[in-house]
């Protein structure tokens, strides 16, 4: 178990999760988290997993969050895509509160998510059918895409 998370009766320094930006905070446009923390509940009892934070990340900044494995990188980019709340403090992308996944952030995931039943470009496709944004305005730029990296000749419906 990683120290950051083992439960024991005395209190546990966290693992460390260091924040790397080139550029000072700024106003919005962009992503700001205030006193964003997360503590997941166990039948052992509550287990931080990420201390409170925060910071802005400005519009088309390059920002970099880089920590041991189990620090809380995957969690902060689940709750700020959306996708996992946090257990205290306040998301804002582009000035709007992050309260479900929404379309202004990308991720992509740890492990393969590809569906097996859908082909290279159905998987491509796959936002904007959950979406049900029109098809017919995509479909080129996915296959652009599939070309781009190598995959043109295997985008077969």
């Amino acid at each position: 178990m990683n120290p950051a998370t083992k439960r024991t009766g005395t209190p546990q320094p966290g693992a460390h999760l260091r924040l790397v930006s080139d550029r000072a905070a700024g106003p919005q446009p962009g992503i700001t988290l205030s006193g964003v923390s997360k503590t997941y509940r166990s039948r052992d009892g509550d287990v931080p997993s990420l201390r409170p934070l925060d910071f802005h990340i400005n519009e088309g900044e390059f920002f970099v969050v880089v920590g041991p494995s189990g620090c809380g990188k995957s969690t902060l980019l689940k709750m700020i895509s959306g996708l996992l709340p946090p257990s205290s403090g306040e998301i804002l992308v582009e000035g709007e509160r992050v309260t479900k996944p929404h379309g202004n952030v990308g991720i992509v995931f740890q492990n393969s998510l590809l569906l097996p039943w859908r082909s290279i470009l159905g998987n491509v496709m796959l936002p904007i059918d959950m979406k049900r944004l029109p098809r017919e305005r995509y479909l080129q730029r996915a296959k652009e895409l599939l070309k781009l990296v190598g995959l043109a000749a295997r985008w077969t419906p």
